[in-house]
């Protein structure tokens, strides 16, 4: 990246000139935001080479909102520019965590036709108790259930307090758990003909 001596200019001054397709002042918007971002991405892997990757994706997302307009408020531009960056370091590391394999060992359980069927039917009755939650509820459960996030990154993504999804990710787990158990006693499935127990 192109090092350029940092703006005197506000935040409001430099997210106007961006704008306004001054292209000076998004290489100042570079030279002051980059180093930040560029740790931050750091911190969160062992890959330099990924941190560079992502920085400059970052900056180029902030460029883009403020091109287009959606920097609400100039004078949040280090909050828009870090919230960003938050948001996109995330998404790459959970998309990396995602998408790792590893090997299956040689003599791994294969699980029997019967406890198959036991899980499909568990499985089942947890998403029907699941559409019960309110939206924000399940919301946060599948943050947190799928997509490993923790209560500080989903208020963030939420736009609430962090309390506030502690309590309600552990309110909306047990109502989901105790509806789960309800119904499994209601139903159980038959075991297979001739299956051994």
């Amino acid at each position: 990246m192109e090092s350029v001596a940092p703006t005197s200019d506000n935040p409001f001054q430099l997210a106007a000139r961006i704008r306004n397709g001054d292209r000076e002042a998004e290489a100042e918007l570079v030279n002051l935001f980059s180093a930040r971002i560029l740790a931050m991405a750091a911190h969160r892997g062992k890959d330099p080479d990924a941190a560079l990757d992502i920085t400059q994706n970052v900056l180029m997302a902030v460029i883009c909102a403020i091109r287009d307009g959606h920097l609400r408020a100039e004078e949040t531009l280090g909050g828009f520019v870090y919230g960003t960056a938050r948001n996109l370091i995330s998404n790459h590391f959970r998309a990396v965590a995602r998408h790792r394999e590893e090997p299956l060992e040689q003599d791994v359980a294969v699980p029997s036709l019967e406890n198959q069927l036991i899980q499909a039917e568990r499985l089942r009755i947890a998403r029907q108790v699941m559409a019960t939650l309110g939206r924000k509820d399940r919301q946060i459960l599948l943050f947190s259930l799928i997509d490993g996030m923790k209560p500080g990154e989903i208020a963030e993504e939420m736009d609430l307090n962090p309390e506030v999804v502690r309590m309600r990710k552990s309110r909306a787990l047990r109502k989901v758990m105790e509806g789960v158990r309800k119904m499994l006693r209601k139903r159980q499935p038959q075991p297979l003909p001739g299956a051994s127990r």
